[in-house]
């Protein structure tokens, strides 16, 4: 029933998309697992995939025979940016040095990607299809202290004229504008503690300095 209800949905075929994704996340943790690498997973994701793990990848190659050719082709360019994103990140990780130096890297090899390889082409987003990425920020890349060093990417998108999406830009506006108005104020209470510091501290001064005359 799912399958062939994502191979008969319409563009931006959303549900096509998530099912994939979904297939496929379980199918690779199912693969981690048989790899020797559950500790990435928990033991109880561990155990939930080496349970259930042979039928996603039994569904999920059900699926892809049956896709038809224009959800494949959407794949392929989704495939395109997370893949070789990965892919970046795999080689900032084995870079040589601390969480700075490998940040550093994975900055120059998602530049290089973008303005190589992935320059101009374009691919809905896996989390949202109607989203469409153009490309990718290295500037704005942040890698965490972590073992497993995992890092946030952010990409380039098309700009949305739909409301629902001009009413989220419009909200994530006001979010930025709200923590500027609070970082300022944050700063101003500061400032004003420190002023009040300071006079508290030239009235004892002064103090001392009479008791001393007398």
């Amino acid at each position: 029933f799912l399958i062939r209800r994502a191979c008969a949905c319409a563009p931006p075929y959303s549900f096509a998309n998530f099912l994939y994704w979904f297939l496929k996340v379980e199918s690779e943790g199912a693969r981690l697992v048989a790899g020797g690498s559950a500790g990435a997973l928990g033991q109880s994701g561990s155990s939930d995939a080496r349970a259930h793990g042979p039928m996603y990848r039994a569904v999920l190659e059900a699926y892809l025979e049956a896709l038809p050719g224009p959800i494949v082709s959407v794949l392929r360019d989704q495939h395109a940016y997370t893949d070789r994103v990965s892919d970046c990140l795999s080689k900032a990780v084995a870079h040589r040095g601390n969480r700075d130096a490998k940040q550093r890297r994975l900055g120059d090899l998602l530049a290089e990607l973008g303005s190589g390889e992935l320059h101009g082409r374009t691919a809905p987003s896996p989390v949202n299809p109607k989203v469409l990425l153009t490309g990718i920020d290295p500037a704005q890349v942040k890698m965490f202290q972590s073992a497993l060093y995992p890092a946030a990417v952010c990409f380039r998108i098309k700009p949305q004229t739909s409301p629902a999406v001009k009413a989220l830009e419009q909200r994530l506006r006001e979010a930025r504008e709200e923590e500027r108005q609070l970082r300022l104020e944050a700063a101003e209470s500061s400032a004003a503690k420190q002023g009040g510091l300071v006079r508290q501290v030239d009235r004892l001064q002064d103090y001392g300095g009479g008791s001393g005359a007398a």
